[in-house]
């Protein structure tokens, strides 16, 4: 199974240096966050997830120096990355077809 942990600035680049990586920058008070989170946690808990995938969090209130490297500047966006670079990006909620386009995974 698919796990999920939160990043911050420290680890960020180490964390994303090798293998397929999606990164969920995020809010607690942010309604579609939330919706983005529980579509990401039931799609890792039923295994459809990619198991090379690494999913990480990144709390923009917690990170906002990280969020502003990154560019990011609405929540929820969801940024990919293989092997350090960063190859995908998008804005809004995403279902789990679109998140499997997003890495480039055919269905």
């Amino acid at each position: 199974m698919t796990s999920i942990r939160h990043i911050g600035k420290n680890e960020f680049e180490r964390s994303l240096s090798t293998g397929l990586c999606l990164v969920d920058f995020f809010a607690a008070w942010c309604g579609p966050c939330r919706r983005q989170s529980g579509i990401i946690d039931q799609w890792c808990a039923s295994g459809r997830a990619p198991g090379e995938l690494k999913i990480f969090k990144v709390d923009i209130d917690r990170e906002p120096e990280l969020a502003r490297i990154c560019h990011v500047e609405v929540v929820p966006t969801l940024l990919v990355y293989r092997n350090g670079e960063e190859i995908g990006s998008a804005i809004g909620v995403q279902s789990e077809e679109q998140l499997l386009e997003l890495l480039g995974v055919e269905l």
